[in-house]
């Protein structure tokens, strides 16, 4: 589930197989607390990156693993809709 945004959320679905969400910003970061890493993030139409830290770009994701499931964040930039890949 989502823990916190630096833009508000337009829209949010979740599913089995994704997140699919839309930010009122174009750029922004999100954070979730998940069960499991995802597969892939992509932004409008294009994969985004995995990084091991905040990424200097502005665009990516990291994976911080916990003793159960772990935190996703993302950045993302230019672009309002997001899916998560589960």
């Amino acid at each position: 589930r989502m823990l916190c945004s630096t833009s508000v959320i337009k829209k949010i679905e979740y599913s089995p197989q994704s997140i699919e969400y839309s930010t009122y910003d174009g750029t922004s970061h999100e954070e979730f607390r998940l069960t499991s890493k995802p597969e892939s993030i992509i932004l409008g139409e294009n994969r985004l990156p995995e990084k091991s830290a905040t990424p200097d770009d502005g665009s990516g994701w990291t994976w911080k693993a916990l003793d159960k499931g772990g935190v996703l964040r993302v950045w993302h930039k230019n672009a309002d809709k997001v899916t998560i890949r589960l």
